[in-house]
């Protein structure tokens, strides 16, 4: 059976010297130095009376933890010094008003003495983004074809909006994003006032999706120099293989924040949702010992939703089911997170419950919804 896909900052420092150049030894170390500018015309270049003053420039070096940090003079310059050739983050931030604190991927070779660092206005809270996969259900290695929908709902054009896609943990279940043209490229794209716009991109399914369930497209859309906008999840199945969880539910009386004898709840009952088409799929009930158990789930990723007289403390945790190289993404331990009894309309509790995941008797066989 097919299930229905939910309809969901890496700014560039810009560098002087466009040849190619090798790389740089990482036995060396070059200045890091170059100027901050507030890009008023949205040209991607500094012109005349663009210089921003009195900004902090810092970075972290791994090495020491201790951060190299100058101010901008009147020119908009600023000096780090000489540090090793490697990947180093530079952050701007204590910025006039007006505009936003940024940060840039550097790499420490003879061009990082010419840093050009561009700043823009702060976030516009007037785009907005919609997305949607084309198919219900994929098999890994098939090409998935996205829409995304932009649409500017203020008065004033934006310029520049790309899309920054999530590669948290490994990645392996991400769609990858080449393909996407301009909303990955350096100028991105553009939107009049009241304009929406719809792109039409593709993206193989990653083969390792097979161990996850599921191919995600995880992406920040913002303009070029804001590190801020809507965020936007798609969740897609992938024909896979089934797996059991196990959870461990106690009710912490005592607020020692762990469980202890007595403390162990039977007869909570709860539904396995999942997060791709919010459809329920099993339920189960606590036993003596306050586990519950989902047997032979097909992987994917899912909230644990209660159905009787409980609720969680903050957010819930999703639940991962999925096997290889997901296993120690999908299938660890997690936890212990903070539930409590859902008072009734009007009435404080103070008691509080935790629960903790468990991970057993992970199987391979191919399932089809």
């Amino acid at each position: 059976m097919f299930r229905h896909a939910l309809p969901i900052a890496t700014l560039t420092a810009l560098l002087l010297a466009a040849a190619p150049v090798a790389l740089a030894d990482p036995g060396e170390t070059y200045q890091v130095a170059g100027v901050v500018y507030g890009d008023k015309n949205d040209n991607g270049s500094v012109d005349p009376g663009e210089a921003i003053a009195g900004a902090t420039v810092s970075t972290i070096l791994p090495s020491d933890m201790h951060p190299r940090s100058a101010q901008t003079g009147e020119d908009g310059r600023f000096d780090l010094g000489e540090l090793p050739a490697k990947k180093i983050t530079v952050t701007v931030d204590n910025v006039p008003e007006g505009w936003a604190t940024a940060s840039f991927p550097v790499q420490v070779d003879e061009r990082a003495g010419q840093l050009q660092l561009r700043l823009a206005p702060p976030p516009a809270a007037t785009l907005t983004v919609a997305g949607v996969f084309d198919r219900d259900e994929y098999e890994p290695g098939e090409t998935a074809r996205l829409s995304w929908t932009l649409r500017n709902t203020g008065d004033k054009p934006l310029s520049r909006i790309t899309a920054r896609c999530y590669r948290g943990g490994n990645g392996l279940d991400e769609v990858t994003t080449e393909q996407w043209g301009d909303l990955v490229s350096a100028d991105g794209v553009g939107l009049a006032p009241g304009q929406a716009r719809t792109f039409q991109v593709h993206s193989e399914v990653p083969a390792e999706t097979v161990d996850y369930g599921v191919v995600r497209a995880e992406c920040t859309f913002a303009q070029a120099g804001q590190s801020t906008g809507p965020r936007v999840r798609l969740l897609a199945h992938v024909a896979s293989g089934t797996g059991d969880k196990e959870f461990q539910l106690f009710e912490d009386r005592n607020g020692n924040q762990r469980p202890d004898d007595g403390e162990y709840r039977a007869g909570i009952a709860a539904s396995l949702v999942d997060q791709v088409d919010q459809r329920v799929i099993a339920t189960a009930v606590s036993d003596a010992d306050g586990r519950m158990t989902f047997t032979d789930q097909p992987f994917g990723v899912y909230a644990l939703r209660f159905d009787g007289p409980w609720t969680w403390a903050g957010t819930g945790p999703e639940l991962k089911i999925g096997t290889g190289s997901c296993e120690s993404y999908c299938a660890r331990k997690a936890g212990p997170f903070q539930v409590k009894p859902a008072a009734p309309k009007g009435v404080l509790s103070g008691a509080t419950a935790l629960w903790q995941v468990y991970s057993r008797g992970i199987t391979g066989a191919a399932h089809r919804r």
